[in-house]
């Protein structure tokens, strides 16, 4: 639960939140009319909402559907339907023949129909849809949205997670496309949900979402230095105990993982391809992936007694996140390095 710490962050924001809606609307907005503002401002996901679930229409769905084409074109033009929420570049090329060339549509609408009839459940279903689309975040958050939106939420990464930083959420999703992490996304929107209830009990899920994309959208970055100004000071340990766990480990990350000369050599040296999996963010993903990869310390510094001497191509390789989340995810690094290695064939 991130209840103690998010709750804290709730109380610093709302009033901020309450500044800016007043300025939108050029007179006092009163807290219980969050919702009506909220409406006004993001309420276009509710009409997105009903357009794709009318495209989808799931009720006509059945099995023998599958491998006929029909399901990935009710998918497709549901996605299209995504606005803003779904880079349209993306849509093209993840819905486009080529692409559909590259799976086999049998299974490929399998998948569809049994996330979307409820046919398995939606942890594995997430699974299947990353073995499709990759770690597209975007795209499948966008694909639970449209299947339950009092469940789940669109995501905007990069956004989010400044916004959780603000909230003292030690909480990252960029670069973490998982179904846990995705998860543990959507309680945070649940338990906003759940603070802005006591304030107008009108408040959904997608409202709640909305709440935390305007202050991250428009009051953090056309006001940052007064954010910044205003919300001071971080939870009492009594307050916020995984705060204290998590700060000592992302301070790790920031001291030992972004030394831009190790990096820098070390890319010059191995290049953007993950050196286990070998993806790379370029051709996948053209130019917006151009130059875009992590670098993993081969020796964690957290083993090594006070500082040391960093070899950029001894102890240094570049990984993709997903490879760079799974040698951390749990047990030892090096045996986890070395497993996805033999798994590679690398």
């Amino acid at each position: 639960m991130v209840t103690a710490n998010l709750n804290y962050g709730l109380d610093k924001i709302l009033p901020l939140f309450m500044e800016y809606a007043d300025e939108e609307e050029g007179k006092p907005v009163n807290i219980p009319q969050l919702k009506k503002f909220l409406d006004k401002k993001e309420g276009y996901k509710y009409d997105l909402f009903k357009k794709a679930q009318e495209q989808l229409n799931v009720d006509s769905w059945t099995e023998d559907m599958v491998d006929s084409g029909q399901i990935f074109h009710k998918v497709k033009s549901a996605v299209i339907e995504s606005d803003n929420l779904v880079d349209w570049r993306l849509i093209d090329k993840k819905f486009s023949d080529e692409a559909i060339k590259k799976y086999d549509l049998s299974s490929y609408e399998k998948t569809f129909y049994d996330f979307y009839t409820d046919k398995v459940k939606d942890s594995k279903s997430f699974d299947d849809l990353v073995d499709i689309f990759g770690g597209n975040y975007p795209l499948l958050a966008y694909l639970f949205f449209i299947k339950d939106k009092d469940k789940y939420c669109v995501i905007s990464p990069k956004k989010f997670d400044r916004v959780f930083d603000l909230l003292f959420l030690n909480f990252k999703t960029s670069g973490y496309a998982s179904w846990g992490n995705y998860k543990t996304y959507c309680q945070i929107i649940a338990e906003t949900r759940d603070y802005l209830q006591k304030k107008d009990s009108d408040i959904t899920l997608t409202d709640a979402h909305s709440f935390l994309w305007l202050f991250g959208e428009k009051y953090f970055v056309d006001k940052s230095d007064k954010v910044k100004e205003k919300i001071s000071g971080r939870p009492s340990p009594e307050e916020d105990v995984r705060h204290v766990e998590g700060y000592a480990r992302s301070m790790e990350i920031t001291v030992y993982e972004r030394d831009p000369k190790a990096r820098r050599k070390c890319i010059d040296h191995f290049g953007y391809d993950c050196q286990i999996c070998g993806f790379n963010f370029e051709a996948e993903y053209g130019e917006l992936g151009k130059d875009f990869i992590q670098v993993h310390h081969i020796k964690p510094m957290s083993q090594s007694d006070g500082e040391r001497e960093v070899d950029p191509i001894n102890d240094l390789i570049p990984v993709c996140p997903n490879c760079h989340a799974l040698i951390h995810r749990k047990g030892d690094p090096d045996e986890n390095l070395e497993n996805l290695k033999v798994f590679y064939g690398c």
